[in-house]
């Protein structure tokens, strides 16, 4: 379900899927497309993202916040199975030298992570409340093929833009640090948080590996020779807008690994990225 009818994005796996155009913020229509096709469970990847949230924070409350609510909802009144939701890192907002627990301090500096922190808080809501099956996990910097918006679309830019044959233009310094998490591993998350049995924890950490952006540069020079990163350092540090996130509890209680390492998914986007252009890798 999305509130566009474009399926560029889709090309690959359309005609395995049934898209439905339906609005999220708008709950009769959240409940006909949910009573008309059967919904058992609901994975709710619907949102506005960073940069989008900070140009309309009013449409980023009526699609984050309200969308949120609409599902949780809906979940309520006909009794969907499940509901699993990917949170973010920016929840914790403030910056730490230490990789953040699942419980510190929640202290949003965007309204993204604002909104984000306000549906993790609906969602535990309605479990406590009305036992609607709410999970989550909360995802570091997703990337992979594709991913080309978003504040932290940087990290997927930097595999992609060497391959069509342009520079990477990064704004960070080349010695920033973050957390990486490859898309299909992004997936798997999702998948065994729905999977998992929980207790009343319903929220947890998920992290891939920590990178310097140079360290990244580097796995992708090893796959692309002729790759060129620009590296201008803005006013304000990677590490001051995503915090590094520790997902030890996730690993021991969950059994939570991830499949790829950050330069095997680097590869691995540019098998994909070969499939999917003519464009011939340097």
């Amino acid at each position: 379900m999305d509130i566009s009818s474009d399926t560029s994005r889709l090309s690959d796996l359309i005609e395995g899927v049934k898209l439905v155009q339906a609005d999220v913020s708008d709950l009769s229509e959240v409940l006909s497309v949910a009573k008309e096709n059967g919904v058992r469970r609901i994975f709710h990847l619907a949102a506005l993202l960073t940069l989008d949230c900070a140009a309309n924070p009013v449409r980023a409350y009526k699609t984050n916040v309200e969308g949120t609510v609409n599902i949780l909802e809906a979940a309520r009144l006909i009794d969907i199975e499940e509901v699993v939701f990917p949170s973010t890192r920016t929840v914790f907002g403030t910056w730490s030298s230490d990789p953040l627990e699942d419980d510190s301090p929640k202290d949003p500096t965007s309204f993204y992570g604002a909104t984000k922190l306000l549906c993790e808080f609906y969602g535990c809501q309605y479990w406590k409340t009305y036992g609607v099956n709410f999970r989550a996990a909360r995802l570091v910097m997703v990337f992979g093929p594709g991913r080309r918006t978003g504040g932290s679309a940087f990290g997927s830019r930097l595999i992609e833009d060497p391959f069509l044959g342009k520079a990477a233009n990064v704004p960070y310094d080349a010695m920033e640090r973050t957390d990486w998490l490859f898309v299909q591993d992004a997936v798997k998350a999702l998948l065994m948080m729905s999977e998992a049995s929980l207790g009343d924890r319903r929220i947890y950490n998920i992290n891939g590996e920590n990178h310097t952006l140079g360290e990244v540069a580097d796995f992708v020079k090893r796959e692309l020779p002729g790759a060129e990163f620009i590296f201008v350092p803005g006013p304000v540090p990677l590490s001051k807008i995503y915090p590094l996130l520790n997902d030890r509890r996730a690993r021991r209680e969950l059994n939570w690994r991830p499949s790829f390492n950050t330069a095997e998914g680097i590869q691995e986007t540019i098998r994909e990225m070969k499939k999917r252009t003519n464009v011939p890798a340097l």
